[in-house]
């Protein structure tokens, strides 16, 4: 069984090695353009204490990426952190590293979420006595004509493109 513990920042390069490994180039690259928003710049995660890694000797094997929030709960402020999709090594695939990876996880966060895991992580997450998933509510604001006007183009070329998209609008 493989060694669970904290991400440190000199594990980036095995996490991108999994990474590429596991979800390929492209996966890779947009973490890296991710991960400067979602760790660097967010005011949560300044110490990546919510990614955990499984370790055997210096190789990573998984990897929990998260996303660190703060959440309001009655009034008192709490960290939370959103679990994305664990990553394993296809050959350790089948020893347990996914659900040691999202149990380290639940115990390091004073709230865990979730949304919309896939199957297999629903699974885990099951083992886990972890709520089902709800609905979230969400609003959307249609968009309206004035969403195609661009602020360098003149006012009548606007007005013009503004009617000319207002029944592809509606």
């Amino acid at each position: 069984m493989s060694e669970i513990d904290r991400y440190k920042p000199e594990d980036r390069r095995g996490n991108e090695a999994l990474t590429r490994r596991t979800l390929g180039t492209d996966a890779v690259e947009a973490d890296r353009l991710t991960w400067d928003w979602r760790y660097r710049r967010n005011p949560v995660a300044s110490d990546h204490s919510s990614l955990w890694v499984a370790r055997e000797g210096p190789t990573i094997v998984g990897f929990l990426p998260t996303l660190p929030v703060r959440l309001s709960v009655k009034g008192l402020e709490v960290d939370a952190a959103w679990a994305l999709e664990p990553r394993v090594a296809p050959e350790r695939d089948q020893q347990g590293n996914d659900e040691a990876l999202m149990r380290a996880w639940d115990r390091g966060n004073g709230a865990s979420l979730a949304l919309a895991p896939s199957a297999p992580t629903r699974k885990v997450l099951d083992r886990m006595r972890f709520p089902e998933s709800r609905l979230l509510p969400y609003l959307v604001k249609p968009p309206t004509r004035r969403a195609v006007r661009l602020r360098h183009w003149p006012r009548p070329l606007n007005q013009l493109v503004g009617a000319l998209a207002y029944p592809f609008v509606q």
